[in-house]
C-alpha cells in the first residue's frame, strides 16, 4: 500500500492537529497522549477506523482498526498496512560478505580495494595547480602531472568595491552640504 495516499478529507485530532495520511496517523500514534486517544478511541465510537474507511477507502484496515483498543494495537495494524513484510513468503537468500575489488592502472600496478564501495583516484589523471610555468615531468614509468599557473584574481572585484565606497563617501557629503 502506497503510504503517502492523501485522504479525501483530513482527520482532525482533539486540539486542531490535522492528518492527511495513514503515515501521519502511525506517527502520531506513537506521540499522542493518553487523553486524545481515549476522546476518538472509547466503547462508543472509533474515529481512526471510520476515517480510514471513509476517507481514506480502507475497509480491510478499518475493519482491524475498530476491533483494537489501545495505541499500540492501533500502530501494529497501521505498521502492518504500511510496510508489509514480504521477507516472509520470500526464501531466504544467503548473504556473502563483499570480496575486495582489484583495479588496475595503466602501467599495470594491482591496487587491492578493501570494499567494493570506496573509491581511490590514481595520480596519473590527478591536476596539480603550483607557482611553476606550464611545463611536463616524465617519470621512469611514464605518469604525466600536467602544471600550470593558477588564475590571477580579476580586478573587477576591487573596482567594484572602491566605487561602492566613493559612492558612499559622496553621499553623506553631500547629505551634510544640504543639512548646512
Amino acid at each position: 500500500m502506497n503510504i503517502n495516499i492523501k485522504a479525501k478529507h483530513p482527520f482532525w485530532l482533539k486540539g486542531g492537529k490535522p492528518l492527511h495520511t495513514l503515515r501521519d496517523l502511525h506517527d502520531e500514534l506513537k506521540i499522542m497522549p493518553r487523553d486524545i486517544f481515549d476522546h476518538h478511541v472509547n466503547a462508543h465510537k472509533n474515529d481512526f477506523a471510520a476515517w480510514t474507511k471513509h476517507s481514506i477507502g480502507h475497509e480491510r484496515l478499518a475493519q482491524k482498526l475498530e476491533q483494537a483498543k489501545s495505541p499500540r494495537e492501533h500502530e501494529m495494524h497501521l505498521r502492518d498496512a504500511l510496510f508489509p513484510q514480504n521477507e516472509k513468503n520470500a526464501p531466504e537468500q544467503k548473504k556473502t560478505p563483499p570480496q575486495p575489488a582489484i583495479i588496475h592502472s595503466e602501467n599495470k600496478t594491482p591496487l587491492i580495494v578493501s570494499t567494493p564501495r570506496q573509491v581511490h583516484v590514481s595520480n596519473e589523471r590527478s591536476r596539480l595547480r603550483l607557482t611553476h610555468a606550464h611545463e611536463r615531468i616524465h617519470s621512469e614509468n611514464k605518469t604525466r602531472l600536467h602544471l600550470r599557473e593558477p588564475h590571477e584574481k580579476h580586478p573587477s572585484t576591487l573596482l567594484a568595491a572602491s566605487y561602492v565606497a566613493l559612492g558612499i563617501v559622496s553621499g553623506c557629503a553631500l547629505t551634510i552640504l544640504f543639512l548646512l
